[in-house]
């Protein structure tokens, strides 16, 4: 096994937050404005911001163009023809070869499903199952 090593002569962090540049400074400037508890605990609070982006996110979405959310036969042609041959899920059910040796009627039906997903903001749970395959290098 490696042993990492840190470089700390570099940091990704500030030095300096609020004018303070030293550990115990910077922890009491925390302590004080009470920032690690600063997010609400209140379920009524909870409930009134959820509301409120709720209520906001309900107008954004009445000024929107459905048509902006359209996903084309010609869209799912497009990104079909970008897949590798050969290539599986990792359950093996699907290869991409079904998908670039399909029908054209498969690509509207695709583009049905996944413009109604968009717009209903549903997707069905098989389609976010995953797996991750280890491939050891030596």
């Amino acid at each position: 096994m490696k042993k990492l090593h840190r470089d700390n002569s570099k940091s990704n962090s500030s030095a300096v937050v609020d004018g303070c540049s030293d550990d115990k400074s910077i922890s009491v400037l925390f302590d004080t404005r009470n920032l690690y508890t600063s997010v609400p605990y209140d379920r009524a609070e909870i409930n009134n911001i959820s509301d409120e982006v709720n209520n906001s996110i309900g107008r954004l979405i009445h000024k929107i163009d459905k048509n902006d959310f359209t996903i084309s036969a010609d869209d799912v042609r497009e990104a079909v023809g970008k897949l590798k041959r050969g290539k599986n899920d990792g359950m093996n059910v699907l290869s991409s070869d079904y998908f670039l040796n399909a029908n054209r009627d498969l690509y509207v039906h695709l583009a049905y499903l996944f413009t109604a997903m968009v717009v209903c903001g549903i997707i069905p749970r098989e389609f976010v199952l995953s797996s991750i395959v280890p491939i050891p290098k030596n």
